[in-house]
């Protein structure tokens, strides 16, 4: 990730979607309304996708304590090249494809 007056930082995925990505970061999250470039890279891809897009969402850590989840930032893509988008939706519908499906709730009988 380059974000404005940082170094790059690289920042593990969280959650991929084809509109978006949550990255996790304990501190240093850039502000919202941040414009961040990124630079996906994964085996399935043919090279790394470069992106923009706009920071619009934290989670703190005691956030993420309490919700159970990751501490980070939210950034939903703009203006995205044709190929980087479908290279994006790509790899959104191969994760989706891996993450296991929640247990259903027990039966009420």
């Amino acid at each position: 990730m380059l974000a404005p007056g940082a170094p790059p930082e690289g920042l593990p995925v969280v959650e991929l979607t084809r509109g978006g990505v949550f990255l996790r970061a304990e501190s240093r999250l850039p502000a919202v309304r941040t414009v961040v470039k990124l630079v996906l890279s994964h085996p399935s891809l043919r090279g790394d996708v470069e992106v923009e897009g706009e920071v619009v969402r934290h989670v703190t850590p005691a956030e993420a304590e309490a919700w159970h989840t990751a501490p980070g930032f939210g950034v939903q893509f703009q203006g995205a090249a044709p190929e980087a988008r479908a290279a994006i939706g790509a790899l959104a519908d191969e994760v989706r494809r891996d993450t296991p499906r929640p247990a259903p709730p027990p039966s009420r009988e």
